[in-house]
């Protein structure tokens, strides 16, 4: 396996209760997990990347899978009128 350098603040690991060995796995578990999500890796290699073994790898996701995700494009969009409405609207001078 190649390394990765993630840069990010000293404290982060203590903010959230876990080792620094403990947050470098968790941070290469999400980005595996988010890779296979999108279809960018197999199952195979994302566990890989995690430093799992497949099925311990798919086991975890599973586990994460009652956790809410967040879809940051679908907050950012502005709600917006649909055409045939704002037709309506500007054809009975509303």
């Amino acid at each position: 396996m190649r390394p990765l350098v993630v840069e990010y603040p000293e404290e982060l690991p203590g903010l959230l209760k876990m080792t620094e060995e403990q947050f470098a796995a968790e941070v290469r578990f999400l980005a595996a997990a988010k890779l296979f999500e999108l279809g960018k890796l197999s199952s195979g290699k994302a566990a890989a990347m995690a430093g799992l073994g497949r099925v311990g790898f798919l086991h975890n996701l599973a586990d994460m899978a009652s956790m809410p995700s967040i879809c940051m494009m679908h907050r950012s969009k502005p709600k917006s009128t649909p055409l045939p409405s704002l037709l309506h609207e500007h054809m009975s001078g509303k």
